[in-house]
């Protein structure tokens, strides 16, 4: 189902500081195919799961962030969270913690005080 899908370029901002230079080299699509993407408005399909992939995002996720997928085939956050142990949930809210802080550009202190 066609969900019309907000910029592409917020959607790049949440996962990556990257430039669309930078972005695309790595993801290997070419400059002028990504820049006319967003310049258009709509990434394709094709090109949103090769950045899912090389940033380590949700293949569904990000096919439902872009619209391409309704949102009604994602399982709810509770049954994720009701199925994870304890260490992944920890191990998923420390990466957000990092990530967040790598996209602030805060560089993070270790973890090195027992938490009482």
């Amino acid at each position: 189902m066609y969900i019309p899908t907000p910029q592409p370029q917020l959607w790049l901002r949440t996962i990556t500081t990257d430039s669309q230079n930078e972005l695309s080299r790595k993801v290997g699509i070419p400059e002028r195919t990504l820049y006319n993407q967003i310049r258009k408005g709509r990434l394709s399909a094709e090109n949103v799961l090769k950045i899912a992939e090389v940033y380590n995002i949700h293949p569904l996720r990000a096919l439902i962030d872009n619209g391409y997928v309704d949102e009604k085939w994602d399982k709810d956050v509770e049954t994720y969270l009701t199925a994870a142990s304890p260490r992944q949930l920890a191990d998923a809210m420390i990466k957000i913690i990092e990530d967040t802080q790598k996209r602030a550009g805060i560089i993070p202190k270790e973890f090195t005080d027992p938490i009482e």
